[in-house]
């Protein structure tokens, strides 16, 4: 039988506990004072929340298997969520929609740009230092301009490939 773990504080001795519950179940009895607990906001909560780990699982994994042989899915194990070739820690993000103000920077930004070169944006906070700011750019170029590049200099300089 399949079962969920819920983290649940008591409201009567405001004690923390895990408690597993079957499929089905949303009542059980707090462990230390046995006062009854509802559990159904936090199933619901657990569903989503598992939804939305799944939906960036074949998010990682899409973008390993677009980078390549060379690229890890590290997965959910913490740290990057994809490792390309040990240069490359990449943590991916899926939105529902990106912000309109994003696209259009980089409208502009592709718009203006040359033929034979590659647009990208620059994100600047004011009043921060310029070294932490963003650089963004389509997928595609990062893996022709960005990854082949870098792992081809790594390999000539450590004789690997």
């Amino acid at each position: 039988m399949r079962t969920i773990r819920v983290k649940k504080i008591c409201e009567n001795c405001e004690k923390e506990w895990y408690y597993e519950l079957a499929k089905g179940e949303t009542d059980a009895f707090c462990r230390f004072c046995q006062h009854p607990l509802e559990f159904s906001k936090e199933i619901e909560m657990s569903k989503r929340n598992r939804k939305n780990r799944l939906r960036g699982k074949r998010n990682q994994r899409a973008l390993k298997k677009f980078l390549g042989p060379k690229a890890e899915d590290r997965g959910i194990l913490g740290g990057a969520d994809v490792i390309h070739d040990h240069h490359f820690f990449i943590e991916a993000k899926q939105l529902n929609k990106i912000p309109q103000k994003l696209k259009g920077f980089w409208q502009q930004a592709v718009y203006h740009c040359p033929a034979g070169r590659v647009p990208c944006v620059q994100l600047h906070e004011l009043s921060k230092r310029h070294e932490d700011d963003l650089i963004f750019m389509r997928l595609e170029d990062f893996k022709n301009e960005v990854v082949d590049v870098t792992t081809l200099k790594f390999q000539e300089s450590t004789g690997d490939g």
